[in-house]
């Protein structure tokens, strides 16, 4: 497991690093190779990427865009079709 940290978090740096398959990180040393050679990765809400922390909290549409739920799908065998 990696556990993505603050260079202030000096606590949580030092209790990680008493547990056997933790490696703790500093943000700024993050890179691809750790994220692929980790199975888990652990962020704290300081260091979550700012775009995943605002995906999360932004309200999703009511109704997806583009010409409405039905305009995709064939028309059912009861219903007139305009020629």
């Amino acid at each position: 497991m990696l556990v993505v940290l603050e260079r202030s978090d000096e606590h949580a740096a030092r209790a990680s690093a008493n547990l056997q398959g933790i490696k703790a990180l500093d943000v700024g040393l993050l890179s691809a190779y750790d994220v692929l050679c980790h199975e888990w990765i652990v962020f704290t809400t300081a260091t979550l990427p700012a775009s995943t922390a605002t995906t999360a909290t932004r309200p999703r549409p009511t109704k997806p865009p583009g010409r409405g739920p039905k305009a995709d799908q064939a028309p059912a065998a009861d219903e007139e079709v305009e020629a």
